[in-house]
């Protein structure tokens, strides 16, 4: 595994070896010595994200403390845009953002590190990702930020075609 830095401080972009035979493919998403030193904690909670078609778009969310995650998504199928918001105030690169493009058939994950936002809009139909959390979820942390904010600016590659009520309603945010 290649750990590549992405501009965030604490996120990364990761590239996998796979083995590859007549059965198909074998790939290691995790191990606890390739990833110890990039998580502050231990993974505790695993989700899937299933999503049907291209242009759909997922968040932008993240936990207030003490609720912070750092999380791990891995491209199981499809191809995602990924963004990342540094929410983290005494952090270097605190209101930066960063755009990543994210494919499973480069075997591809991403790392968001705690008291970061992220989202992503799906690139392909049928996208698939992993999700492993180092912290449970708190709906009274949760918190989300608009995808079309004005303060962030964020520049997508395509009108979302699907998104939720939920990701529609967050607030535009505010340093406050």
């Amino acid at each position: 595994m290649k750990f590549l830095k992405t501009g965030i401080k604490g996120c990364y972009k990761i590239n996998k070896a796979g083995f590859k035979d007549n059965r198909g493919m074998f790939i290691r998403t995790f191990c606890k010595k390739n990833y110890s030193k990039y998580l502050n904690k231990p993974i505790v909670q695993s989700s899937l994200s299933i999503n049907n078609k291209k242009y759909t778009l997922r968040g932008i969310h993240y936990q207030l403390a003490p609720h912070q995650e750092d999380k791990i998504l891995h491209l199981v199928k499809g191809k995602i845009y990924a963004v990342i918001l540094d929410l983290r105030k005494n952090s270097e690169t605190f209101l930066k953002k960063k755009y990543l493009i994210i494919d499973s058939k480069k075997f591809q994950s991403l790392i968001v590190a705690r008291g970061c936002a992220n989202g992503f809009m799906t690139l392909q139909d049928e996208t698939i990702i992993s999700y492993q959390m180092t912290s449970y979820f708190s709906e009274k942390h949760y918190r989300g930020i608009k995808y079309n904010d004005k303060f962030f600016k964020i520049k997508w590659p395509h009108e979302p075609t699907v998104i939720s009520e939920n990701d529609l309603s967050h607030p535009d945010f505010n340093l406050v």
